[in-house]
């Protein structure tokens, strides 16, 4: 009984019934009333078949495109250049240029771009043609093929590059030393399987740090140039004019100007209170002062003379300067030590301190930044 119910409700056993009663000979039928029972079913089939976008993006199709680009001699991107264009051929070959990122793994990496001005980097050079896209719209569905392509390849550049450069630095060595002779290797057994299953399931953010320098003092200096950048954001600090010395118990139109800027970068006491005086030098003001020259190495002796009023006067954008080229040569060191520390190669960063570096963490001389130039690395 149960396979009898089954066939009857079956819909090609309905349809076939449907067709026999239609040209059921026995009754008389108007060739109208035949055409009536019929156009629904012809109706049907009139109707578009509705798109799928999951589906619009065979593995075949973008296999056959993806092999077709990485076989270019010169492969680009929107007329960008790949630097590391045989890299990413090897992490599509061993998946047979199928597609590799999923909308996770897209969303770690433009986290990552996003942040990477606290290594000291430039997030243009990692955000390469296209990719702003993926920031409004979603991924994959709403590209097509031939979109997805040129994406996945600007993606895996961009994941290539920011893995290079935060283990070995932006610059070559070799054009400030001749007789740097370190090998270059990412720390990772196989780059080609590491990084292509990072971008398989979504672990871009791990991959990442584990080419990034893990030394305390790296980390520090990311937390100093995160304090200097919400600075800059916050309006940076204003010039203070030249003019005498000034210590404690006087009173002069810029004191008050010398309290912003020591306030801006947190060095008053967290108990400090707001005084009804902000022209007086006052003991909280003098205690301000040391804290300043002592992250300065300059002579803390609470008074604010020609040397201070000069650190105080520093911008903030050289500050920043200053701090990143002081990560970059991190980078370079870590890639040659293994240890991410070299004495006396690094530019003296005001508010970096730690035991085992030097006393002297002052200002640099400007001048020896430009040994990094067309880096992104300003001097």
């Amino acid at each position: 009984m149960m396979v009898i119910s089954l066939l009857v409700k079956n819909p090609v056993f309905l349809f076939i019934r449907y067709c026999r009663d239609a040209f059921d000979v026995s009754a008389v039928q108007s060739p109208w009333r035949i055409v009536q029972k019929f156009l629904p079913f012809f109706l049907i089939l009139l109707l578009p078949v509705p798109a799928y976008p999951g589906n619009s993006i065979t593995e075949e199709s973008f296999s056959d495109i993806m092999q077709t680009r990485l076989s270019s001699p010169d492969l680009t991107v929107a007329g960008e250049k790949l630097i590391g264009a045989r890299f990413i051929e090897q992490i599509y070959w061993i998946d047979d240029f199928f597609p590799l990122w999923n909308a996770a793994a897209v969303a770690e990496l433009l986290q990552e771009i996003e942040t990477v001005e606290l290594d000291g980097l430039d997030k243009k050079d990692y955000l390469l043609p296209g990719m702003a896209e993926l920031e409004t719209r979603c991924w994959p569905d709403d590209f097509d093929v031939r979109s997805r392509v040129e994406l996945e390849l600007a993606m895996t550049e961009s994941i290539l590059r920011l893995a290079y450069h935060l283990r070995f630095g932006k610059v070559n060595p070799a054009s400030l030393d001749a007789n740097w002779n370190y090998r270059k290797r990412l720390d990772m057994d196989d780059p080609v399987l590491l990084l292509g299953k990072a971008i398989k399931t979504g672990k871009v953010n791990q991959v990442l740090n584990r080419q990034r320098v893990s030394h305390p003092y790296y980390l520090e200096l990311r937390r100093v140039l995160a304090k200097y950048l919400q600075i800059t954001a916050s309006g940076g600090w204003d010039e203070i004019p030249p003019g005498k010395t000034l210590g404690p118990g006087d009173r002069d139109p810029r004191i008050a100007r010398i309290r912003r800027r020591l306030a801006i970068t947190g060095d008053f006491p967290e108990q400090a209170l707001p005084t009804e005086s902000p022209q007086l030098f006052d003991e909280e003001l003098r205690q301000a002062v040391i804290e300043f020259q002592r992250r300065h190495s300059l002579e803390m002796d609470g008074r604010v003379g020609r040397r201070t009023l000069q650190a105080m006067n520093v911008p903030v954008q050289k500050r920043i300067d200053q701090i990143r080229v002081n990560l970059e040569r991190l980078r370079m060191d870590h890639a040659r030590t293994g240890r991410g520390l070299s004495a006396g190669r690094h530019s003296r960063v005001p508010g970096f301190s730690g035991a085992g570096w030097p006393a002297d963490l002052g200002v640099e001389d400007p001048g020896r930044q430009s040994l990094y130039p067309n880096t992104g690395v300003r001097g």
